[in-house]
């Protein structure tokens, strides 16, 4: 997965922090993929001009984990793309629960 994000991208946890690089993104992601359960995705809205893209998927992560433990993770995430010299779109901004309202205090 992390081919996917430029080398100093930034990845909002669910706590609303914001983590930088992909080694920190790489201890993001375990604990969606730690499950061993796919991540299904629906493409909300894509919005492209030029080299950026601003993308709002919906996601969700369900089922029985291989820890026997039952699943169900969902969100919609707002993020960002640029599409690299080599023709490749990789996010430089994720926030998968971009949409949740968060406490301003």
């Amino acid at each position: 997965m992390l081919r996917f994000y430029e080398e100093d991208a930034i990845f909002i946890n669910d706590n609303g922090e914001p983590r930088r690089g992909r080694l920190e993104i790489a201890r993001e992601l375990d604990c969606f993929f730690k499950f061993g359960l796919p991540i299904k995705i629906t493409t909300r809205n894509v919005y492209v001009d030029g080299n950026l893209a601003s993308l709002i998927l919906g996601w969700s992560i369900a089922g029985i984990a291989n820890n026997g433990e039952k699943i169900c993770m969902r969100g919609t995430s707002n993020d960002y793309a640029k599409r690299g010299t080599d023709g490749y779109w990789r996010y430089w901004f994720e926030n998968p629960f971009g949409v949740q309202v968060r406490s301003l205090f």
